[in-house]
């Protein structure tokens, strides 16, 4: 699971810079397609997906297979990112044609008006919310973001977006607070349920400032962004409801200035075709991650076999203490592979070592002695004569 962490957390800080680029340019399509071409021919991949849009799904596809097999594997996961991006909300503010949920009550002032949704939470109890529905699908990819600024209120209250949002009893809340603090919040039942309780972020600007945030699904791990860092991640649990939004504690108003949410085709596919290609080139470490990352139990078998045969043994533990596993659970699973890959003898030595010798008793009789050392511990003695009650001795 940690490496499965690791690489969402990579994928999304790649993702972010592909993102940025495509803000960053203002060709027409005719222009960018040109100048991609021109890229590609020259070799410059990375400059060719720089002007590839999601429209060209030929272009896109040709130039993933050319990085991964050049195992530039970031360029490629962001290319297979960028061929199945949907735009579901590019939220301007312009007006409420999207149907907001905004309202002036007893509990909440909420308009929309010159490029910005405003929120103000007016009684000292419990938060306020303000959404919309979203049309994200919860078994592929996504990423919400928004750009979100605190007008005035306590520094230590806090303002979240909000996702997979039924209503104020059940959603999802990823937030921050004037003071520097940010937390990941699980709403189920009226139940507040921390998954990241409030933490410290140099990432946060204090007070009254702009802050723009994250939340992004990728596989199974959501991360979080906050200004372009990554400051946590977690498991992705589904969703409660189909809506998005804002919450804001009491006593506090905020105004959001941009709010974006993408869709993408899952990652476990790429995933696993980047641990494929490791495969091929020797490169067990990087296709044990991707594996793990993938999920693929049947493929990753297949891969810690492949590599304790062609002696990546250590290679293989090393996988799998990185995913927090105990010094006796590496030994008796890297022991399976090894009888998969017909080396009992080794297998039995890894169950002794795990402190496990009734098992190594049941691998060990596989083996077949060869007389190479003396492992087995062979014992001298005189053998029993028929009808003698005398024992061997050594």
């Amino acid at each position: 699971m940690k490496t499965t962490l690791r690489i969402a957390a990579i994928f999304i800080t790649a993702l972010a810079v592909g993102c940025a680029t495509a803000v960053l340019s203002a060709a027409s399509p005719q222009d960018e397609s040109r100048l991609g071409d021109a890229a590609y021919a020259q070799g410059d991949y990375k400059g060719a997906l720089a002007h590839c849009r999601a429209e060209d799904a030929a272009g896109l596809d040709r130039l993933a297979h050319e990085l991964l097999s050049r195992h530039d594997y970031d360029g490629f996961l962001r290319c297979r990112q960028q061929a199945g991006k949907k735009v579901l909300i590019p939220e301007s503010f312009r007006d409420n044609s999207r149907g907001w949920s905004v309202r002036n009550d007893d509990y909440v002032n909420a308009s929309i008006s010159g490029g910005k949704l405003a929120i103000e939470k007016i009684r000292d109890d419990g938060h306020s919310y303000v959404w919309v529905e979203g049309g994200l699908d919860p078994e592929q990819d996504f990423t919400i973001e928004a750009t979100i600024t605190k007008i005035s209120g306590q520094d230590d209250n806090g303002f979240s977006l909000a996702w997979g949002m039924k209503h104020a009893d059940d959603n999802y809340q990823f937030g921050f607070s004037g003071d520097g603090h940010f937390r990941y919040y699980k709403v189920s039942g009226g139940d507040w349920i921390s998954r990241i309780p409030w933490t410290e972020s140099a990432a946060i600007r204090k007070g009254n400032a702009a802050n723009t945030i994250s939340v992004a699904k990728t596989g199974d791990t959501l991360s979080f962004t906050i200004n372009g860092q990554v400051v946590g991640t977690k498991n992705f649990e589904g969703f409660l409801g189909s809506r998005v939004g804002f919450a804001v504690s009491p006593k506090a108003r905020i105004e959001v200035s941009s709010f974006r949410v993408e869709q993408y085709p899952s990652a476990r596919g790429p995933w696993e075709e980047i641990a494929v290609e490791a495969m091929k080139a020797g490169d067990f470490d990087t296709a044990l991650k991707y594996y793990f990352a993938a999920g693929s139990s049947d493929d990753l078998r297949a891969a810690f076999v492949k590599c304790i045969s062609s002696g990546g043994r250590e290679i293989a533990k090393q996988a799998l203490k990185d995913e927090g596993q105990s010094e006796k659970a590496v030994r008796i699973r890297i022991a399976s592979f090894l009888v998969a890959a017909g080396m009992h003898a080794e297998a039995a030595a890894e169950l002794r070592k795990a402190g496990w010798d009734i098992g190594a008793t049941f691998v060990y009789p596989l083996a077949e002695e060869t007389f190479t050392d003396n492992s087995r511990q062979w014992a001298a003695g005189t053998p029993r004569q028929p009808g003698s009650r005398m024992a061997n001795t050594r």
